[in-house]
Parts: structure tokens; C-alpha cells; sequence
């Protein structure tokens, strides 16, 4: 069987998944192949007998690339889709949601389930949770259980087994109420007016421009980074600079307190769109 696993990763937690699954699936005896959403588009629907996306839980929701992408798909002719997403506490009905949406395209959504990976939010105002630092054993507990359910997902879905997680009235709830708070009354609005880069910090070495994937910052006449009017949220900024010199507000600036998350694995890059 042909596999190709469409994937969104804000600082490393989703190109690590959608890398063991593929080694996970190839074990099993299939092709697979891995696209990223913004450079690749819809190309992961094509010459394949199953596709889907691995995507990181936004608040019970898919980042923004899925969904302008979903609204690009050519209709689907009843090809096996799935959804496989990584989140810090509870995904909600993010997979219940976005399957009706794309059983409207053509598709059969046959399998949605999530796992759990580390933090890598910790905002003021909103830092519940510390990111583990990379190396720790910390860390590498959380991955390890990660892979073991990566390993259940991947058996599954290659076997064809039907699983739809978030149909339950707690999930429903929880999905509800976080797309409630964080899109219709904009709480994630506030935080992006909140973001600003240390000049003192800042080396002018452009790694946030080039990795942010709505191309929303840029560098003034003077070297000093801008943010315009299209931030998603991501975090790709606040958590890899290389200096830490992307805050979100003040209170960030205390490191010990906010820590940024780093990412699964040293060989695990953030991704170049320019």
C-alpha cells in the first residue's frame, strides 16, 4: 500500500511523528511518503491508496495551513483519509470536526486519533506547563511513550481498523469551549500583539524570518524585526531562536519561569519555507 502523510510542525513535535510513522509503516511492509503542508499543498492526495494528515492540537483545532488547504483539495472519490494529531493535554473533537469537512471533499475519514507530546506554549498568562529541555530524561520519557502509541496508531490504520476518537460529550465539550475562548472571543489574538524581539539580543541571523510559514516577519532598515498582521500562533519564533530574543511581553524575558521548547531531537530541524 502507498502512504502519504501530509504534516504541520511548529518546533519539531510533528516532523518527528510523521518521521517514526514512516519508519513504523515501512516496517510493516508499505511506501510512504511524508509532504509538508505549506511547500508541498495538495500533492500528498495524489498516486497513493491512504493519505492524511499529522498535525499538532491548536485549542481543538488543525493549524491554519490544514485548513487553507482543505478548502484547495480536489474532490477525493472515497479515498481512505486520516487524522493523527499530537497534543499536550486533550485534543477535544478536533478530529470529529474537520471529518465532516473533509468527508465533504470526497473522502472517507476512517480513522482520527491523537497521543501526547511536550508542551510548547509557555506564555504569560498561559504557562500551566513547563517544556521539558531537550536531552532530559523528561523528555525522553514522553517520547518514548509517544512512539509506543505511534506504533498502535500505525498498526491500526494500515490494517484498516475504523477508530474515531472525540465523539464523546466530554470531548465535545472541551472542543467547544476551547475554540469558544481561544477563536470567537480571540484570546490567541491578544498574545500575538504581545510578541516583540529584543534588540539587545537579537544577531540579525533572520532564522525567524525564514521559518515563519505566513511570512509575517521581516527586518526594518535599521536590523530590527517586525511582525506583521498574519501571525497563526505558532510559536516557531518564540521557541527557536537561537538567542531567545522573541518575547511575548515582559514577563517573558524570565527564561526560567517561560521556557521555550526546543524541540524532540537536535536532528530534528525547524522547517525553511524561505
Amino acid at each position: 500500500m502507498i502512504i502519504h502523510i501530509s504534516y504541520f510542525s511548529s518546533t519539531g513535535n510533528t516532523l518527528w511523528s510523521a518521521g517514526k510513522a514512516k519508519e513504523i509503516m515501512e516496517k510493516l511492509g508499505h511506501q510512504v511518503k511524508i509532504f509538508e503542508v505549506i511547500k508541498d499543498g495538495e500533492k500528498f492526495t495524489e498516486d497513493c491508496d491512504l493519505c492524511g494528515f499529522f498535525y499538532p492540537v491548536w485549542e481543538s483545532q488543525l493549524p491554519h495551513p490544514f485548513r487553507d488547504l482543505i478548502r484547495k483539495m480536489q474532490y477525493g472519490n472515497g479515498k481512505k483519509f486520516f487524522l493523527v494529531g499530537n497534543c499536550a493535554a486533550a485534543s477535544g473533537d478536533t478530529g470529529m470536526v474537520w471529518k465532516k469537512i473533509i468527508e465533504k471533499k470526497g473522502y472517507r475519514v476512517f480513522f482520527a486519533d491523537h497521543y501526547y507530546l511536550p508542551y510548547n506554549c509557555c506564555y504569560p498568562g498561559w504557562n500551566y506547563m513547563k517544556a521539558p529541555e531537550r536531552g532530559s530524561q523528561k523528555l525522553k520519557k514522553i517520547l518514548n511513550k509517544a512512539e509506543n502509541r505511534l506504533n498502535q496508531i500505525c498498526e491500526a490504520m494500515v490494517k484498516g481498523q475504523k477508530k474515531l476518537a472525540g465523539r464523546g460529550p466530554h470531548s465535545k465539550v472541551l472542543g467547544f469551549l476551547q475554540r469558544l475562548i481561544f477563536e470567537d472571543w480571540d484570546v490567541a489574538g491578544i498574545w500575538k500583539q504581545m510578541l516583540w524581539v529584543d534588540s539587545a539580543s537579537c544577531t540579525g541571523c533572520k532564522l525567524c524570518i525564514r521559518m515563519c510559514p505566513t511570512d509575517n516577519m521581516s527586518m526594518d532598515e535599521d536590523g530590527k524585526i517586525k511582525f506583521g498582521k498574519n501571525c497563526i500562533l505558532c510559536s516557531k519564533c518564540y521557541n527557536l531562536c537561537p538567542q531567545n530574543a522573541v518575547h511575548m511581553g515582559n514577563k517573558s524575558k524570565d527564561l526560567k519561569k517561560y521556557t521555550r521548547y526546543k524541540g524532540p531531537a537536535k536532528d530534528i530541524k525547524p522547517v525553511l519555507y524561505r
